[in-house]
């Protein structure tokens, strides 16, 4: 998974060198069609296909999940005020970890389908449901049973699957760009407690009192008495 991340971490880079008068939705659209894109590169993948390949369509789709992530989340952050700004974070963190589980949920559901119904094995029905279960499962049978041929179907089932699971999600990210264009703002919104343009900050007013003379550090005197000289008689 180090090209992802790899990728990852250059796609957020560059959605923060994006110029300001693209707006805040290009970031999210251009992610979405980079991981759409990889996805679709991924559809190509075969069982003999080298690393390099695969790493390729890693990192662009890393890529594309880091401008997505970076853009939406400043898109979503930049339009409240400092105050609100901790609650605006968790609810984009809660909403995306909530996503994560129900994409993991639904495609892994279709994965598990799409791979049950390509698999197809010339071998009794009790170890080809065994088999079926999971990929891991049916590659252990197939180990344990010596079978050249079963262990191809199951990786072959499995590589099927993956296609159609990939093609899916490429689908996907293209309708997730289209909807940023046209749903996200084309122009980056003040937060709450931004000043608007052309106009000078506010002051606030504040009245002068008068000045008022310091008490003196002297301490007072009273009225001097005239001193009489006393003369002996």
């Amino acid at each position: 998974m180090l090209p992802l991340i790899g990728g990852l971490l250059v796609g957020a880079g560059v959605s923060n060198k994006l110029p300001a008068e693209a707006g805040p939705r290009a970031a999210p659209a251009l992610g979405f069609l980079l991981v759409g894109a990889g996805l679709f590169m991924g559809t190509y993948t075969e069982t003999s296909t080298g690393y390099g390949y695969v790493a390729t369509w890693l990192v662009v789709i890393g890529a594309g999940l880091g401008m997505t992530m970076t853009g939406a989340m400043s898109a979503a952050l930049n339009t409240l005020s400092k105050e609100r700004s901790g609650v605006g974070s968790a609810v984009v963190q809660a909403l995306r970890q909530v996503g994560g589980a129900i994409g993991v949920a639904v495609l892994g559901s279709v994965a598990s389908s799409g791979y049950r119904g390509n698999l197809d094995l010339k071998v009794p029905q009790k170890i080809e449901d065994a088999a079926g279960c999971s990929v891991s499962t049916g590659v252990a049978v197939a180990s344990k049973l010596k079978d050249v041929h079963m262990l191809a179907a199951v990786r072959d089932a499995f590589v099927d699957a993956m296609h159609t699971l990939l093609l899916v999600c490429s689908g996907i990210g293209v309708v997730a760009a289209l909807l940023a264009l046209a749903f996200m703002p084309k122009h980056a919104a003040l937060p709450a407690d931004a000043e608007p343009r052309g106009t000078t900050p506010t002051r606030r007013k504040t009245t002068r009192r008068p000045a008022t003379r310091p008490p003196d550090p002297r301490p007072l005197e009273g009225p001097k008495t005239p001193r009489h000289r006393y003369s002996p008689v």
